[in-house]
């Protein structure tokens, strides 16, 4: 696995399988490592038929801190955006004064540009509640093997999903196939020197 990604293809046609596994940039190799074998563990019990020793032929599971999918279908390097879910990780609504869209864009294009297909940054925004600013923490990243293009539609696709869903929450997540999103009014971001090579601005 580097910097956070892994994708390998098993077997020959037609039973060949292909398989992707992605980590959240701001986690650490030894959270990585643990988060994908749960994961792909898990996927594995939930697309498995025990009794007739059959398994689905796609699947895909989104864990806090990484995401594992496979397919018998050709899936690297491809921009697949759906199926899409967001998360609100907050109970209690705060309204932004200021709208993030400026702020993802930027984001958007950062992480789309760069070679691994990440960034994160924090933006002081205002809480129209009580009139204090407040800074928010955002985190955009794709599967590395995309092109600028592909990554930056998917982000844009995940941005738009997470504004009309989640933007009165002070932290959401939203998970695609290909991308994910993720902003939250803590930092919560991993230690220098722990985690994965990053891209900041």
């Amino acid at each position: 696995m580097v910097n956070g990604f892994y994708n390998f293809s098993y077997g020959e046609n037609p039973d060949k399988v292909n398989a992707i596994a992605l980590c959240s940039a701001d986690r650490t190799p030894a959270e990585c490592g643990s988060c994908v074998n749960s994961a792909a563990q898990e996927l594995l019990n939930l697309c498995s038929n025990h009794l007739e020793g059959i398994i689905q032929k796609e699947g895909i599971i989104w864990y806090p801190s990484c995401t594992v999918r496979y397919s018998d279908r050709y899936i690297f390097g491809r921009n697949e955006s759906q199926p899409m879910g967001g998360q609100e990780v907050s109970p209690n609504p705060i309204l932004y004064k200021d709208a993030l869209t400026p702020f993802f864009d930027e984001l958007r294009k950062n992480a789309s540009g760069h070679f691994g297909k990440f960034a994160y940054a924090n933006y002081k925004a205002g809480n129209s509640l009580n009139g204090q600013d407040f800074t928010v923490y955002a985190l955009m990243q794709c599967t590395p093997d995309l092109a600028e293009g592909g990554c930056d539609d998917c982000l844009h696709q995940a941005q738009v999903f997470i504004t009309n869903c989640c933007n009165q929450y002070p932290r959401a997540r939203v998970f695609a196939p290909s991308c994910n999103l993720r902003y939250d009014n803590s930092s919560f971001f991993a230690p220098p020197g722990t985690r994965f090579p990053t891209h900041i601005f």
